[in-house]
């Protein structure tokens, strides 16, 4: 029998799925190959990732249902709104408070990785083909909010998902599409490469300017 989760692990997760999805749904396959959080040992295995989730379901701070998972109890309420919603929720909710306050604390050091081009600075943000506009916009707002000056972006993908990235970009570069994400600018396209030293390991790098 596998062991249970660690509680822990457990409100680390709860504070990923909030910041990846919000209060939108999601299934633990989608959850997995969106992660962009490589220190997050649970999201590496499907049926971890599921225990870890459904102990959070015990919980009563996320629902489930069909397969689909949604944020039942938001990290920002306060405890009231908790105890409205599920049952002796005084510890738990303590712990999702200091692990979020330790998350803002450690997200206010930590700088994004960036790339130089030309004489410019990028940020990198990952995206694959399952990356959609909104998911993009909130990992450009995520990354470029912890970096002080910037020129723009690099969006890095597997090199066979160019021609999906490409029309990714299309739609960052549309000032109207942009706007609907609710973000204070829009970006155009710069240059492009692709880098890896074996072909079965290439990365696609997709240098978009940052426009006011």
């Amino acid at each position: 029998m596998d062991p249970s989760p660690n509680i822990t692990d457990c409100v680390d997760l709860y504070l990923h799925v909030w910041d990846r999805f919000g209060e939108h749904h999601f299934s633990v396959e989608h959850l997995v190959e969106q992660s962009v959080d490589q220190d997050a040992r649970f999201l590496n295995e499907k049926d971890e990732a599921k225990r870890h989730l459904d102990m959070l379901v015990e919980y009563e701070l996320v629902n489930h249902d069909d397969g689909q998972y949604w944020v039942h109890c938001l990290p920002g309420e306060d405890l009231s709104a908790w105890r409205e919603r599920t049952r002796s929720p005084e510890a738990i909710y303590r712990l999702v408070q200091q692990a979020n306050q330790q998350r803002e604390r450690e997200s206010q050091l930590a700088l994004p990785e960036t790339f130089e081009y030309g004489n410019e600075k990028f940020v990198s943000v990952p995206a694959d083909e399952n990356t959609d506009k909104m998911d993009l916009a909130s990992v450009v707002a995520k990354q470029t909010n912890r970096s002080s000056t910037f020129d723009g972006i690099v969006v890095r993908s597997p090199a066979d998902q160019i021609g999906y990235i490409q029309q990714l970009a299309d739609e960052l570069c549309d000032a109207e599409a942009m706007g609907e994400a609710d973000l204070p600018y829009y970006f155009e396209k710069v240059a492009s490469n692709i880098r890896g030293e074996h072909k079965d390991n290439l990365e696609y790098h997709l240098y978009l300017r940052s426009v006011l």
